[in-house]
């Protein structure tokens, strides 16, 4: 595994750990198979450009942070746009329902505090 990937993947596993995500849960947002983040670890496979920004739009994180480009978590202000409601719609429909169900629960506990970072509330 080249030491960039290696970083990569160390600061997604960061992020789940950090937010109690499973593995098993970032998979399904990635309309991935169980294991391809184990597959990543391993070296195996790399994640896609798609796959990186799913999961920093899920995480609320740049790309550039999850390839150690930058140690600034947060990206810039942006508005809500229709690919981040595509992104949700999407993973929704691939989730087992308890992975569904965890989902809403993230997104709710954190959606003020989301909305008033970003100067919305």
């Amino acid at each position: 595994m080249n030491t960039g990937n290696a970083k990569t993947i160390e600061r997604i596993l960061m992020l789940m750990e950090e937010r109690g995500v499973k593995q098993t849960f970032v998979e399904g947002l990635l309309n991935g198979y169980r294991g391809k983040i184990t597959e990543w670890k391993k070296g195996k496979s790399t994640p896609t450009n798609a796959e990186l920004q799913i999961i920093a739009s899920f995480f609320d994180v740049s790309i550039d942070y999850l390839l150690h480009k930058t140690d600034e978590r947060n990206p810039p202000f942006h508005q809500f746009s229709r690919d981040d409601v595509k992104v949700v719609a999407r993973v929704h429909g691939n989730l087992a329902k308890e992975d569904a169900d965890e989902l809403y629960r993230l997104i709710n506990e954190n959606f003020d505090k989301f909305m008033s970072e970003r100067g919305r509330l």
